[in-house]
C-alpha cells in the first residue's frame, strides 16, 4: 500500500487526448500531464524518486483497473481500494460511472516548509482524473466523501480559498496531514500532504502545511 492509502484510480494515457468540455458536451485538447508538476514548478516540491517509475519522469500511469498485465495497471501503481473509481457506485446511476478517461499520479517531497525542518520531509501525494465530462467530474466531486475512506473526515465544504468549481479539505486525523480535493471542467484532484511520514512531533496540522496544499491544489487548478 502506498502513503496515499487506499485512495485510487485507473486510466488510459495516450498521445493525444480528447476530453469532454465544461458543458459536458464538447471537447478540450488539454494534455491532462500538463497539470502534473515537475521538479519546483511548485516552489519547493520536486518529484519522489523513491516512487517514481523511471520511464514516467512526469506523471506515473495506469492502463486499466483489472487484474495487472503490465507495469502499467493501476494495482501496480497504487495497491488496492480503486472500487470508488473502477465500479458504479450505488449513488451515481447505471448510466455513470466513476471510471476515468485519464488517470496521473505523482509523489513530492519539500523540506523546506516549517512544519518540515530538520530531519523530516513534507510528503504530497497527487492523484488527477480525467472524467468523460465536467458534469461526470462533478458527480464525482459530490460522491466521493460517501465512501469509507473519506466519509468520517472533518470535511471543511467549500473550502477558503476556493479551489476549481469546487473543493473541500480535511485534516485526516493522522500524521497531521490534509486531503484537498477539487474539480474543474472534466478534472477531479485529489492530494494529500502530510509534514514528515512519520511524523511524532506533527500531529497537529499547521497552518503552513495547510496552506502549502492551498498552493500545490491552485497550480494544478491554473493549469486547466
Amino acid at each position: 500500500m502506498t502513503r496515499f492509502g487506499s485512495l485510487t484510480l485507473c486510466v488510459t494515457l495516450g498521445s493525444t487526448l480528447l476530453a469532454c468540455g465544461s458543458s459536458g458536451s464538447g471537447t478540450s485538447t488539454k494534455d491532462p500531464i500538463d497539470l502534473v508538476p515537475l521538479d519546483n514548478d511548485v516552489p519547493g516540491w520536486t518529484v519522489d524518486q523513491a516512487h517514481n517509475q523511471p520511464e514516467h519522469p512526469r506523471a506515473m500511469i495506469a492502463t486499466n483497473c483489472g487484474p495487472p498485465t503490465d507495469i502499467h495497471s493501476i494495482e501496480n501503481l497504487i495497491d488496492g481500494g480503486f472500487a470508488e473509481f473502477c465500479v458504479t457506485p450505488p449513488t451515481i446511476t447505471p448510466q455513470q460511472t466513476h471510471v476515468p478517461k485519464e488517470f496521473l499520479t505523482q509523489s513530492y517531497l519539500n523540506s523546506s516548509l516549517p512544519a518540515a525542518a530538520g530531519a523530516s520531509t513534507a510528503t504530497l501525494d497527487l492523484r488527477i482524473a480525467q472524467m468523460s465530462s465536467a458534469d461526470v467530474a462533478t458527480e464525482v466531486y459530490t460522491d466521493m466523501v460517501k465512501w469509507d475512506e473519506f466519509v468520517n473526515l472533518p470535511w471543511q465544504d467549500p473550502s477558503t480559498p476556493l479551489v476549481g468549481t469546487g473543493s473541500r479539505i480535511a485534516d485526516t486525523g493522522s500524521n497531521g496531514a490534509w486531503k484537498v480535493m477539487f474539480h474543474q471542467d472534466v478534472y477531479y484532484v485529489i492530494l494529500v500532504l502530510a509534514p514528515s511520514e512519520p511524523a511524532p512531533d506533527y500531529d497537529t496540522p499547521s497552518d503552513a502545511t495547510k496552506q502549502a496544499a492551498f498552493t500545490f491544489a491552485q497550480w494544478i487548478a491554473s493549469k486547466i
